[in-house]
């Protein structure tokens, strides 16, 4: 098996800027992915949970595959490159500022010195993908409540195998480690800053 990378990349207005930011997953194949029709497969079922997570004005706009990524940089490839123009489809509930992102992760086992190691996902949704909540929770006040999380959970656990040309195919790290049996997404309590790229690092006035 072989893990590739699946990048999503989204679009939103804020502060003047149509900023982008994307969220990768990898998937470990064990069949053949010769087929333009199998890529486009593969990044539409992480695109169709995805959109669930993110309120109106957040746009899908690309999705690039590349890989194996745990063969060296001349192995790791781009396979899949496709502009959209798809609207996120999440309900409205609370506005979360754009650059605040809930932070979902899963455990993946222990490293070479023992310790744990999670995969983690950033969503900057925008609004929570819920009708309930608190509204414009900023998270660093109040923590999310079980209604707030419920929605990343269930999308997150439908993408920990996606079926690609009638075959499944498990969500790994990018060196190929499968998850162990039964673990499941959790997401954090509170939401965390991740700027966007473009912005840079504020200066910090005292």
């Amino acid at each position: 098996m072989a893990p590739y990378a699946v990048h999503i990349t989204y679009r939103h207005p804020w502060k003047g800027l149509q900023e982008e930011w994307s969220n990768v997953f990898h998937y470990n194949l064990d069949f053949l992915q010769g087929q333009e029709t199998d890529w486009s497969e593969m990044a539409g079922r992480v695109i169709t949970e995805m959109k669930k997570l993110h309120g109106p004005g957040v746009t899908v706009v690309r999705a690039r595959i590349h890989g194996p990524t745990n063969a060296g940089a001349a192995a790791d490839v781009m396979r899949f490159v496709q502009d959209y123009n798809t609207p996120c489809t999440g309900a409205v509930g609370g506005f979360i500022p754009p650059e605040l992102a809930v932070i979902a992760e899963v455990y993946v086992g222990r490293g070479p010195r023992g310790g744990k190691q999670f995969l983690r996902k950033y969503v900057h949704s925008v609004y929570f993908p819920s009708g309930g909540g608190n509204s414009d929770k900023g998270g660093s006040v109040q923590a999310l409540i079980a209604s707030e999380k419920a929605p990343y959970i269930a999308a997150l656990n439908e993408l920990k195998t996606i079926t690609v040309n009638a075959n499944g195919t498990p969500i790994c790290t990018p060196n190929g480690k499968q998850l162990p049996l039964g673990s499941a997404w959790v997401v954090k309590d509170y939401t965390g800053t991740r700027q966007f790229r473009r912005r840079g690092k504020r200066r910090r006035v005292v």
